[in-house]
């Protein structure tokens, strides 16, 4: 980490109460993480926490040569970011001109099944080393280096906009959602993926639970995530354990990952739901613009 500039919060960033306490101090990949519960709303997340998350996104993050590295294998993701997308057009119910933004787009393989299928593509991502390599991979996309908050893009415009693994990194989720809001058109989607901090392994790891990372500042549970898609303006559609996919597509596209029977047993795993805890620990949830 080259910026060890820290700020403290004295309020939640979710519900804005001010009942927030200790809950682990964890010390991973040579830094310290102070993790804070919300007695108000649940919220879990970091406190103090890095002035300049992006730090931890460099070059070195998507080449793999961070201790903390993104990587990804574009062919063998195709099919499944396929499906994904499939899924994503009977949920808008459109299946031709179809605008997409990919938050925290990375390397681009979301973009790259997107163009494919003939969605108009944007990506926006911290890392002008992700974007470059982005813009290499999908040729007709447009990708902008920055923050949201920074890029000149469209309202009213995008039929999707998609949020995989980028939630738990952001500082003020609420800023970015209602940004997002007025970047959807009427009917329009967002798209989370991130993991439980109330899920069966969230509960059995504890402090160490495999989510609490250097970058990642907020974590979540179903009801802090439910009640950040409401608070700025969202119905949810639906929400997943694991994947939105059916078991079917699942067996096709995850196949050469995993055997067939695995596939299934935590198909099964994760509809164990109990309130906030889940068996599994993904989370994937679909929410609806309010018209």
């Amino acid at each position: 980490m080259n910026n060890s500039a820290m700020e403290t919060l004295k309020t939640c960033p979710l519900c804005s109460g001010n009942k927030i306490g200790n809950l682990w101090n964890i010390e991973k990949r040579g830094t310290e993480i102070y993790v804070e519960k919300c007695a108000v709303c649940g919220l879990i997340f970091q406190n103090p926490r890095p002035l300049d998350p992006n730090q931890f996104y460099e070059e070195d993050y998507y080449s793999g040569k961070a201790s903390y590295s993104y990587s990804r294998n574009s062919d063998e993701d195709l099919p499944m970011w396929d499906a994904r997308l499939s899924n994503m057009e009977v949920a808008i119910k459109k299946r031709s001109n179809n605008r997409i933004l990919d938050i925290g787009c990375a390397t681009g393989d979301l973009l790259l099944a997107a163009s494919k299928r003939g969605w108009e593509c944007w990506g926006v991502d911290v890392s002008s080393h992700a974007v470059k390599e982005a813009s290499r991979k999908v040729k007709n996309a447009k990708i902008l280096t920055g923050e949201i908050f920074d890029c000149d893009l469209p309202e009213n415009y995008f039929d999707v906009i998609t949020l995989f693994e980028v939630l738990e990194h952001i500082a003020n989720p609420i800023a970015l959602l209602q940004k997002i809001n007025s970047l959807l058109a009427p009917g329009g989607i967002i798209v989370i993926q991130t993991s439980n901090v109330n899920s069966f392994k969230g509960k059995i790891q504890g402090k160490n639970f495999y989510y609490f990372e250097p970058g990642h500042l907020i974590y979540y549970s179903v009801n802090t995530l439910r009640f950040l898609l409401k608070k700025t303006g969202f119905k949810e559609k639906e929400m997943w354990i694991g994947s939105e996919l059916d078991l079917k597509t699942e067996l096709k596209v995850f196949s050469m990952y995993y055997s067939r029977i695995y596939i299934f047993l935590k198909k099964i795993f994760n509809k164990v739901i109990f309130g906030d805890f889940t068996a599994g620990t993904v989370m994937v949830v679909y929410g609806r613009k309010n018209l």
